[in-house]
This record gives C-alpha cells, structure tokens and sequence, in this order.
C-alpha cells in the first residue's frame, strides 16, 4: 500500500490528520481505499518537502473528493 510509509513517517493516521487538518476517519479511509485526494498529496509533498511526492501518492486515473 502506497500510504504505509506516510503513515509511518507521520507516526500514526492521528498524527497525519491533525497536520492535515482532518478527521483521524478520513485517513483511515484513504488507507483503506489506498487512495489520496491530490489536493491532500499536494499538501503533503509541501510539509515534507519533497519526502513523498504528490505524483507517487495519488492514483492519476481515479478521481477523489478533497476530504
């Protein structure tokens, strides 16, 4: 799963939700769904400064509400 290492990085989906500003269920979701909203990849790219790339974290042939 593409978002493992994220999570990792981050330390948990509660810590990766409270950066992102969003609930701790909307994470699970897209670890569940294997699925990032690109707005939500883009965000992340910019905390981690290039750590995780928007382009590796999102599925370019699936469209994702922005939660």
């Amino acid at each position: 799963m593409r978002l493992e290492p994220l999570i990792k990085y981050f330390g948990s989906q509660a810590a990766l939700a409270d950066i992102l500003g969003v609930t701790q269920v909307a994470v699970h979701f897209w670890v569940k769904e294997d699925a990032l909203p690109p707005r939500r990849a883009i965000q992340i790219e910019n905390i981690t400064n290039g750590v995780f790339k928007a382009s590796d974290l999102v599925d370019s042939e699936v469209n994702h509400d922005s939660r």
